[in-house]
């Protein structure tokens, strides 16, 4: 499973088969650092699980969508 950012960094995109990993904590999310500017979350067919606090902290995230 990938995580993918758009441009303005306010789009994660997640592809893959599978499971995404879990993380530890909020900072061991690869976006971490710009968690407060994603604003849309897009889950690709194929993933079958998302990573426990894989968006913790995310503070404006207001879309999760499947595609």
């Amino acid at each position: 499973v990938i995580a993918k950012l758009n441009e303005d960094n306010t789009i994660l995109t997640i592809t893959g088969e599978g499971q995404m990993k879990d993380f530890g904590n909020e900072s061991d999310a690869p976006w971490n650092s710009i968690k407060d500017n994603i604003k849309k979350v897009i889950i690709e067919y194929g993933v079958s699980n998302i990573g426990s606090c894989a968006f913790y902290g995310c503070s404006s995230l207001i879309n999760i969508a499947t595609a």
